[in-house]
């Protein structure tokens, strides 16, 4: 596939063809997301060798189960990629070509790998003044205008997709003399970052007020609070809560039962026990869904509960009423949580532990809508005005980050 040939339906050589507005379905992330992304990749004619082979059907190349490893090897390479942004990439290139009905990509390699790197950058910067010049896709449907870093981040994403699987570089930079200026001087007719609306956070003086009227302790509204709590102490996105809108569950990503490992005090947490909660990071591109992980300590000395802005504490309530159906949290002399508490015998309708734990009353994920709409519930019980409250769902991050927090010591 590739070099002239591949182009069945996009377009080709002759006369120009009317502009075809891009649109971007509803996003998805995982195998479905890796999918679709081929899928279309290979419509477009962006996959496998550009005039030079390198490894297939050839003699010597090993055959069929060598195709199937290396076909593999190219799926874990794009796996690998910000699949989300690489997938509304390939629904801008499908409307380029679509509309210029220009033959992409040409062979960039031996005597003639100059020529064929002029063409291939040449493509590339008409694909840039196309996005810029077309209306803004999905959620950036209402502005004027693509910006120029999400431009520059689709041009580079269809580059590299084209270089990987040709496995060298189509048009190095060495052959990029307008690319950059070009997207300099779209950054400059862009306007001032950010806009003047207010964006409050919820702090923890908000997050007191709206404990003195919210439901903190049936199982759901433990599961609420827990949630509002985390997210500021351990600086969560609303997609890192739960998973972000329309995107599938994928259990390596989302904070599930497993997610969260119950320690016993130390020295270092003061002999208060503490948590590990183990986070991927919403914006974590390369796919290595490695968990970060973020201690949360009890931050009082108190009986259970006595802090209602304690992360522990709400931690512990939502799991012991959900996963040991117990109306009573077992506390020791002190009216601490009992030692190994997490360790008693789970109730037979507990919830598996790879399943998430962030979730509503009827054991559906929460998500990143329901973050947001969790957090404007709580801004009206503090005395605020909802719409003043972050609309990106991290309300509770935007002030976790900044707030020194007051570290309550009750007796």
């Amino acid at each position: 596939m590739g070099g002239l040939d591949g182009l069945d339906g996009v377009g080709g050589a002759g006369g120009a063809a009317a502009p075809v507005a891009a649109t971007v379905s509803k996003p998805r992330r995982g195998q479905t997301a890796l999918d679709e992304v081929r899928e279309r990749a290979a419509r477009l004619g962006l996959l496998g060798p550009l005039g030079a082979s390198w490894g297939t059907g050839e003699v010597g190349a090993g055959g069929a189960y060598t195709e199937q490893l290396l076909e593999s090897s190219a799926g874990r390479a794009m796996l690998a990629a910000d699949i989300p942004r690489l997938r509304t990439a390939l629904v801008w290139f499908e409307a380029f070509l679509a509309a210029t009905r220009r033959v992409p990509f040409i062979p960039a390699a031996g005597a003639d790998a100059l020529s064929g790197q002029l063409w291939n950058r040449a493509t590339l910067d008409a694909f840039r003044e196309f996005i810029r010049r077309s209306p803004p896709l999905g959620k950036a449907a209402q502005a004027e205008r693509v910006k120029a870093g999400s431009i520059s981040g689709y041009v580079s994403a269809i580059h590299l997709l084209r270089s990987r699987e040709a496995r060298y570089d189509i048009c190095p930079t060495a052959a990029d003399l307008l690319g950059p200026l070009a997207a300099k001087q779209m950054r400059r007719e862009e306007p001032p970052r950010g806009d003047r609306r207010l964006c409050r956070g919820l702090r923890l003086e908000h997050l007191a007020a709206a404990a003195e009227t919210v439901d903190r302790t049936s199982p759901e509204g433990a599961v609420e609070w827990a949630s509002a709590l985390v997210a500021h102490s351990a600086l969560l996105r609303g997609g890192e809560v739960g998973v972000p809108d329309n995107a599938e569950v994928d259990p390596s990503r989302a904070i599930t039962w497993r997610s969260v490992r119950w320690q016993r005090g130390t020295r270092e947490s003061a002999g208060r026990p503490w948590l590990l909660l183990m986070v991927v990071p919403i914006k974590d591109a390369t796919a290595t869904r490695g968990g970060y992980p973020t201690p949360i300590a009890r931050r009082h000395d108190g009986a259970f509960g006595a802090d209602p802005l304690c992360a522990y504490d709400a931690m512990a309530l939502a799991w012991w009423r959900r996963r040991h159906g117990g109306a009573h949290f077992p506390v020791d002399e002190r009216g601490w949580p009992a030692a190994d508490w997490w360790m008693r015998s789970a109730a037979a309708t507990a919830p598996p532990l790879d399943a998430p734990f962030f979730t509503d009353a009827v054991g559906l994920v929460v998500r990143t809508a329901g973050v947001r709409a969790l957090a404007q519930r709580y801004a009206v019980a503090a005395g605020l005005d909802p719409a003043e409250v972050s609309p990106s769902a991290s309300a509770a991050r935007r002030i976790g980050a900044t707030a020194s927090g007051t570290r309550a010591r009750t007796s």
